[in-house]
């Protein structure tokens, strides 16, 4: 758990550095967290059960869950939004 929040954090730390370099150049800068979703990672197997419950749902998010926030970011919906990271976790980081 501490490498995944340590890597959620660099990430927000990333984005907001590179949104304000970029940002007075027209430059949007977010990022997209997402928590455990299906896949077919072989390390993941036999820990399946551990990462179910590391969420509120009790579940993995699948694919179609993690592509509607992403598209989100990358649509003119988002245009006045920089600096800021989209957590699609199932309630894994409170």
């Amino acid at each position: 758990m501490a490498l995944y929040r340590a890597t959620k954090s660099a990430l927000w730390g990333m984005s907001v550095v590179m949104s304000k370099e970029w940002g007075p150049k027209g430059v949007r800068v977010n990022g997209l967290a997402p928590g455990p979703f299906e896949t077919t990672n072989s390390a993941r197997q036999g820990r399946e059960d551990a990462v179910r419950n590391a969420t509120l749902f009790k579940r993995i998010a699948t694919f179609e869950e993690i592509v509607p926030p992403l598209l989100y970011l990358v649509s003119d919906a988002s245009k006045f939004m920089t600096g800021s990271i989209l957590t699609i976790d199932g309630g894994v980081s409170p």
